[in-house]
């Protein structure tokens, strides 16, 4: 013990630079996003009390856009600079004194809503799921949407995570050519990897 201090009183110069080193390692860790994020940029919402990081090359979609092209009933939205339609789009209902949801049911009314609304609808999967610890519904599917006024068609493939919090239902929903899916689906994955909750 006494060669400790003595050792800890001659070079505590050291011992402090040290300490000094650890603690900003650890902060390092804590406020910045892993390595492979760098250069990403971090968007924080205290509106809707959530935060992510968005890989290079997104931008968040003006109100009048995201609503107009991308889907009314949403609160944010995002695109793919570099990508003719790669979007993430977040959807969030107020459910007041919901504390869970029905995942079966909701999946059963959901594959008759998506076949209803949606032109030439073809489902890939829809399954329960979780995410960050939460019962979620997870679908993948294509359908067709209008791309001009003179009645074009071209399919999109979509993701949706869907899922309730704090008497909130989230839909994380990610579209982008079929073509383009599996390279921009990355970039979607990356985003879920920062999703965070205030």
């Amino acid at each position: 013990m006494n060669k400790l201090l003595s050792f800890l009183v001659k070079y505590k110069i050291f011992v402090i630079i040290a300490i000094i080193i650890i603690i900003g390692v650890i902060l390092l860790f804590l406020f910045y996003p892993p390595v492979k994020y760098f250069g990403s940029s971090k968007f924080n919402s205290d509106q809707y009390g959530i935060s992510f990081y968005l890989p290079k090359n997104w931008k968040e979609i003006d109100d009048k856009t995201l609503v107009d092209r991308y889907n009314q009933a949403a609160k944010l939205g995002f695109a793919k600079t570099n990508s003719a339609n790669a979007s993430f789009i977040i959807k969030i209902d107020d459910q007041k004194g919901k504390k869970d949801i029905n995942i079966q049911g909701s999946m059963e009314e959901l594959k008759k809503i998506f076949s209803e609304k949606l032109k030439d609808f073809e489902l890939i999967y829809m399954k329960e799921s979780v995410f960050q610890d939460i019962p979620c519904i997870e679908a993948e599917y294509v359908y067709g949407i209008l791309v001009d006024a003179s009645g074009n068609q071209q399919k999109t493939q979509q993701k949706q995570i869907i899922f309730l919090k704090n008497e909130k239902l989230y839909w994380l929903i990610f579209a982008s050519y079929p073509q383009d899916f599996q390279r921009d689906n990355k970039d979607f994955d990356e985003i879920l990897q920062t999703f965070k909750f205030k």
